[in-house]
């Protein structure tokens, strides 16, 4: 899988364009982001902990949003890089839909 994921963003290419270079340097960017929201999560996590015996149900707020956050950021990447993301036959209940989201 992970071969695979290289040679989509352009690892294995014998000639380095412009476009590639772009390309890879895109992903990087946005792999770092979201290494660095991940590592924020955890540095908010520990210091809710901290206080978390005194409120428990604002620390489970804090740590709820600061997930959704993470998700939010992934979905602002996905439309931001221009990836179309084609998702197939859910199934719900006798129904088959397709959606496509762009």
């Amino acid at each position: 899988m992970s071969k695979d994921l290289l040679s989509h963003i352009g690892m294995f290419e014998q000639d380095f364009d412009l476009a590639t270079i772009a390309r890879y340097t895109k992903v990087l960017y946005f792999f770092s982001v979201l290494i660095q929201y991940v590592i924020f999560y955890h540095v908010v996590s520990f210091l809710v902990d901290l206080v978390g015996p005194f409120f428990p149900e604002a620390t489970l707020g804090v740590k709820r949003a600061v997930a959704a956050g993470f998700w939010d950021l992934c979905i602002y990447i996905l439309v931001s890089s221009t990836t179309h993301l084609f998702i197939s036959l859910i199934a719900l209940g006798n129904f088959f839909f397709f959606l496509l989201f762009f």
